[in-house]
């Protein structure tokens, strides 16, 4: 049996429901995060946006990386971009140790400086470049990250701080002088700003932003979930490969709502074959 959309009764199949369940598994994990940070609500946002600028081929790097520097430290670093973008490049290794390039050097002497006076140790995952558009790579994600975080004292209060989400400052966070020609070291490329773009900015809402002010609004005592799919139904379709089977079966999705529905119905009851227990497999056999 082929469905409309989403919009009709049958394709409806409670995709708010399955969205907030969503939220309520990445709750759990930034609760375990909390732990770890002793309910640092600051340090936990460091943590998941920076997984998140590290997409899926970095992702995990790059919560590594975060993992690996007290926030204490960014907090004292936050006025000083240059320390920021040195802290960030050595913890992950990717500071060449010789090089001709002077700014190459300039990095190597501040982040050496910094990891003697806040005991710091690099960390050993690999960062990939070859699965990547050049926007992507780490040396350049990881400068947009120290902009961002040298851009404010407080990234939580400055998205959150008015009760909706402030996100249209982030598009104006790009990299350094040298980052315009430069994608890695030591080769010379094209001047380009490489600011943040609306869609890694979406990406960033749907994967960090909107699960973390799920979990803290619902610690502190407060329901948020009209506002939060207010917000993610705003926000364009995700293209991939589970979105577009789904509308080879007829399930037209049209916005980020209808597409983090259709991943938690994939994962949590298609795979385990849990139709008994989804509102889409009910409603399909009493259609029989």
């Amino acid at each position: 049996m082929k469905l409309n959309k989403w919009k009709q009764p049958i394709g409806f199949c409670g995709k708010e429901r399955l969205y907030i369940e969503r939220l309520e598994e990445r709750s759990k994990r930034i609760h375990q995060l909390l732990v770890k940070a002793k309910q640092n609500w600051e340090a936990v946002l460091f943590v998941l946006l920076a997984r998140n600028f590290g997409l899926n081929v970095n992702g995990e790097a790059f919560y590594q990386l975060a993992l690996s520097i007290p926030f204490s430290v960014v907090r004292k670093l936050q006025n000083n971009v240059k320390y920021l973008k040195a802290l960030f490049l050595g913890q992950a290794g990717l500071i060449p140790t010789n090089s001709d390039v002077a700014y190459a050097t300039s990095l190597r002497n501040d982040y050496t400086f910094l990891q003697q006076k806040f005991g710091l140790k690099p960390i050993e995952d690999r960062f990939q470049f070859s699965r990547l558009r050049p926007h992507n790579f780490p040396t350049i994600r990881l400068v947009q990250m120290a902009q961002l975080y040298a851009a404010t004292s407080s990234v939580f209060s400055l998205i959150f701080g008015k009760g909706d989400l402030q996100t249209k400052w982030m598009k104006n966070i790009g990299v350094s002088p040298f980052r315009t020609t430069h994608y890695i070291f030591n080769k010379t490329s094209k001047e380009r700003s490489k600011k943040l773009t609306d869609a890694f900015v979406d990406l960033l809402i749907i994967n960090t932003l909107i699960p973390y002010y799920f979990t803290h609004q619902r610690a502190h005592g407060k329901e948020v979930s009209e506002k939060i799919l207010g917000w993610i139904r705003k926000i364009k379709l995700e293209k991939n490969s589970l979105v577009e089977k789904y509308r080879q079966l007829g399930i037209i999705a049209e916005n980020a709502l209808d597409s983090q529905a259709l991943i938690h119905l994939n994962k949590s009851y298609c795979k385990p074959k849990k139709c008994l227990f989804c509102a889409v497999g009910n409603q399909l056999m009493k259609q029989k």
